[in-house]
């Protein structure tokens, strides 16, 4: 199996800790790194905030976990759109 590791903004910082770390699930990581914060940042310079996932309420926690699920969600809804856009919604 191959997988791709997303996030915002660390992972290049995450690869480097798994191949040094866990080279052998470092390896199942074929893929380059999605980074989400770079989409984000992307869009909101093109003046697209209305296309910008939102913040939790809370905000950003900074935490593993909850930085994981925020980033996942936020890969969905990016996907969802190119997906409409693509078939022309």
């Amino acid at each position: 199996m191959a997988f791709m590791l997303a996030g915002s903004g660390v992972g290049h910082f995450d690869r480097r800790f798994l191949a040094a770390h866990t080279p052998t699930i470092e390896r199942a990581f074929w893929y380059p790194v999605l980074d989400v914060g770079v989409m984000r940042r992307m869009l909101q310079y093109a003046g697209r905030e209305d296309l910008v996932p939102p913040l939790p309420e809370s905000g950003k926690a900074h935490r593993a976990l909850a930085d994981a699920r925020f980033a996942l969600e936020c890969c969905r809804e990016y996907v969802d759109m190119f997906r409409a856009i693509r078939e022309g919604d």
